[in-house]
């Protein structure tokens, strides 16, 4: 059976703030989450050759020693790391990041980007979340 790449935008227009305060639990202001869906077609390819791809922006206010985790829940329950990142200053910067197939459900599917550590007058927003994977097609 055929396969096509697909991708699904999580957020569009909707910012997530990763503020200044002690990391917390599950949602808090140090931590948000999207909820992806992908269609009941997605190829789960436990080969690695066909993995999905998380790309998000992230906007850099003033930050200093700031310190980014995004991550994902596997079937079992277990948080999964897709990247570990650390930033300083004012900048922006777009993520592509491919994770194994073995960590996503044909159900929901949650995605944490945590803020781990570091200061600043403004913090970190994530944009522009979405997904790339691919689907099998009759």
């Amino acid at each position: 059976m055929p396969h096509i790449a697909y991708y699904q935008v999580l957020t569009d227009n909707v910012t997530l703030p990763l503020s200044n305060f002690s990391p917390g639990a599950e949602e808090t202001s140090n931590s948000q989450r999207v909820q992806w869906n992908p269609a009941n077609d997605i190829k789960l390819d436990n080969d690695g050759s066909k993995r999905p791809v998380l790309c998000y922006q992230v906007d850099l206010e003033n930050a200093n020693g700031f310190t980014l985790r995004v991550q994902i829940r596997d079937p079992q329950g277990a948080d999964r790391t897709i990247s570990t990142f650390s930033f300083d200053g004012n900048t922006t910067r777009q993520f592509m990041d491919p994770f194994s197939s073995n960590w996503v459900s044909k159900g929901n599917n949650k995605i944490f980007f945590r803020k781990l550590s570091g200061n600043g007058s403004g913090g970190v927003i994530i944009r522009n979340v979405m997904v790339l994977y691919q689907r099998f097609v009759n």
